[in-house]
């Protein structure tokens, strides 16, 4: 299993990371295990996508994390893969207790195949994560990384009680929930909420209320700016489009 050690900003992985098929308070240290590793491993191989392992400087710094962490290969020479790992691992912060990169580079593979639903991402502070994914009551942290997944990069996105519900167990769309296993205890309402609101106060997230269905959440604004930019939208939703003023003159023009 992947370990940190090193210091870096952010973690981007599916939200599928987090299916494991079981009721959120069944969830073991184990289980946190694999959570952790498909997470890290998401990680590294879409970092490892946009390396070109045939510059000079990338090979330079791969073969001195090789050096300085002692990795090997059974290869006679560095694949195209391992010098992506390597420079991927010296950015990264991860370090890895397995030094074979063969092996290394099949985990990975394992973990993105395990990952074939549920693929939108959710980016987290690396110091958070690592204290969350081990140490946080599971389903905080399965209810945070789904609210932030949902919210994205945008602003603020409008949310439903059921997409949250979804990704804290690794899903996204209703599709893929309703292929879920048939006897998989899913939060209730009330969990949910209540889970939310210590989330809230803790400062993950402002939210506010959009319509009957949707609560608005952002990362970033402050809940002052967020009512702001809600009322914005909600006024320029109802005020007539230019498409509406012409029309609105035509029709005037034509009772004179």
């Amino acid at each position: 299993m992947p370990n940190h050690a090193k210091q870096g900003k952010h973690f981007l992985f599916p939200i599928g990371c987090l299916r494991l098929g079981k009721a959120l308070h069944e969830v073991t240290a184990t289980d946190r295990s694999i959570v952790l590793t498909r997470a890290i491993d998401w990680h590294l191989h879409d970092f490892m996508q946009t390396i070109d392992s045939e510059d000079p400087q990338v090979v330079a710094a791969a073969e001195d994390e090789a050096i300085e962490h002692d990795y090997t290969t059974t290869n006679d020479e560095w694949s195209d893969d391992e010098v992506r790992f390597l420079f991927t691992s010296r950015c990264c912060p991860v370090f890895h207790s397995e030094k074979c990169l063969p092996k290394l580079l099949k985990r990975i593979e394992r973990s993105v195949n395990e990952v074939n639903i549920g693929l939108s991402r959710v980016s987290i502070p690396c110091e958070l994560f690592w204290k969350a994914v081990e140490k946080w009551e599971y389903r905080e942290f399965a209810v945070l990384c789904s609210v932030w997944s949902a919210i994205g990069q945008a602003a603020y996105r409008r949310v439903t009680y059921d997409k949250i519900v979804r990704g804290a167990y690794g899903y996204c769309t209703e599709k893929e929930f309703a292929a879920k296993p048939k006897s998989l205890e899913t939060l209730s309402r009330q969990q949910v909420r209540s889970t939310i609101d210590r989330l809230e106060k803790r400062g993950f997230f402002v939210r506010c209320p959009f319509t009957r269905r949707h609560t608005a959440y952002s990362r970033r604004l402050s809940l002052d700016s967020l009512i702001e930019s809600i009322a914005k939208r909600k006024a320029s939703e109802t005020a007539p489009t230019m498409h509406q003023r012409l029309k609105e003159v035509e029709r005037r023009r034509n009772e004179k």
